[in-house]
């Protein structure tokens, strides 16, 4: 006789993965609607929803443990009452009085952590994680009291329990061969049952057993990982916005959400835009050949993005411009540079000793001059860390002078189409030369994905309605009424 999960497992498309939370997730209208598409969706399919902390809660309550660890109790008092009170008025919202509710225990401990804080007057990652988690964990209990009370049975699991990841607080790393089976040993039972498995995403666990997260935005990995083990088929991202859009919407405010994108150009895309997807997420959801749905919870029938392995011809060569504004660049120049065997290597290595990301990076063919664009936050240490780790090199002249030049932002413009397309990378300098931009730095990968552009933080702005002007990011709008009317310097 067949085993009926096996079938199961077979047709990808009976399994689905929601992913609630964030911005998505804020009160219980919110709430509300993730319940009434949960149990709409397990009709027809096997759900499996992750759970992330609702609004910014995730964020407040590590900054509540900062300031534990500052000695500030009462602000850390505040932020953490205010937090417990999001969920529970929402628990109050949606089910009668009486009702036992399971968010104090969670809190509780939170208190008790900031406790130990004030006591140590230190905050470490790893209570960080902690109390950070308890988001996750508050949102999962709101779905599953949710999603029982219509009429459906679920179970939370924690998956700081069973997603093993290495000991990295805040960012921590999943050990992909372990996860999968962690992941299916725990919900393959619960489907076979007809339960909703509803997980804390973001969340795993240190080889020591301590509770880690994956960074703004784990959920999202949470998703593809479970999606992964569970060869499911699709994973949908339940945000407040209707996708990811073309260009940086505080720069552009009607710039509109991309319809579709491949997995090259949303990694692309997760990197250069902070918040809107984890970068780690697109690697499990390109190994499985899935596909990704980013909607809004507002308007679940509304437009959406989604995000595959098909490559698209009837797009432009350029998908999205997007920008980062804390930036700064760092310059190593000297003539004695030419020719030295391992010099960028060396940059590199002082740099990563100080775990400080390189954002950017170009170097002259003379080989004179490298330059890199860092973190705003890490100019000082960067620089330190650079002068300390190259001081033979400059004692004996081979390199002149380390230069941190401030105030810089960086503009990406994406698009697969990019590739073989003579005379893209033309368009862009002569769009920035007419609206008066002046360009510091260029890079730009052999695959042609994306080409990346600093300049001036001042010049950000035009710089990004410049180039939606010319790549028509609006599609067939006019750009004036789209709000990308730039004028001429």
């Amino acid at each position: 006789m067949t085993n009926p999960m096996t079938n199961l497992i077979k047709n990808r498309l009976k399994i689905q993965v929601f992913r609630f939370g964030g911005n998505g997730l804020c009160d219980a209208g919110d709430l509300g609607t993730a319940v009434r598409l949960i149990l709409d969706a397990a009709k027809d399919s096997r759900l499996i929803v992750v759970a992330t902390g609702i609004c910014d809660t995730e964020e407040e309550l590590f900054k509540a443990g900062v300031l534990a660890g500052e000695g500030n109790l009462e602000g850390s008092n505040e932020l953490l009452s205010g937090v417990k009170n999001k969920y529970l008025r929402a628990w109050a919202d949606l089910f009668p009085p009486g009702r036992k509710q399971e968010i104090d225990p969670i809190f509780d401990e939170v208190e008790e952590l900031i406790h130990g804080v004030r006591l140590l007057a230190e905050s470490s990652p790893r209570v960080l994680d902690r109390m950070r988690s308890a988001a996750s964990r508050a949102a999962a209990q709101l779905l599953k009291a949710g999603i029982r009370a219509g009429g459906q049975d679920a179970r939370v699991l924690e998956t700081g329990a069973f997603i093993e990841t290495d000991g990295t607080f805040g960012r921590a790393i999943p050990l992909s061969d372990v996860v999968n089976r962690a992941i299916r040993a725990r919900i393959k039972p619960l489907l076979q049952k007809g339960t909703i498995p509803v997980l804390t995403g973001g969340c795993g666990r240190a080889p020591d057993g301590a509770t880690t997260t994956f960074g703004r935005g784990g959920g999202d990995l949470t998703s593809t990982l479970v999606a992964l083990a569970m060869d499911a088929r699709s994973i949908t991202l339940w945000t407040g916005s209707p996708g990811i859009p073309a260009a940086d919407q505080s720069i552009v405010p009607k710039a509109p959400p991309l319809d579709h994108l491949h997995y090259r150009e949303a990694a692309e895309l997760s990197f250069f835009s902070s918040g809107l997807l984890h970068p780690g997420c697109l690697v499990p959801l390109a190994q499985g050949d899935m596909e990704m749905t980013i909607k809004s919870i507002h308007e679940p029938e509304g437009v959406f993005t989604k995000i595959d392995g098909r490559i698209t011809e009837d797009h432009g060569p350029v998908r999205a411009v997007h920008a980062m504004v804390d930036h700064v660049l760092l310059s190593i120049e000297g003539k004695g540079m030419a020719g030295m065997a391992g010099m960028a290597a060396k940059v590199f290595s002082c740099l990563a000793e100080q775990e400080i990301s390189v954002t950017m990076f170009s170097q002259s063919s003379s080989e004179s001059s490298i330059c890199l664009a860092i973190r705003e936050s890490h100019a000082g240490l960067a620089q330190t860390a650079l002068r300390r780790g190259l001081d033979k090199e400059m004692l004996v002249g081979q390199i002149d002078d380390i230069v941190v030049m401030p105030g810089v932002g960086l503009v990406t413009v994406v698009g697969m189409g990019m590739a073989g397309n003579p005379g893209t990378a033309g368009r862009i300098f002569s769009a920035l030369a007419r609206a008066g931009v002046n360009i510091l730095a260029i890079a730009q990968g052999a695959m042609e994905l994306s080409i990346s552009i600093a300049v001036k933080r001042s010049d950000v702005t035009v710089a990004v309605k410049a180039l939606c002007i010319e790549f028509d990011i609006a599609g067939k709008k006019n750009n004036r009424q789209s709000g990308y009317h730039v004028e001429s310097r």
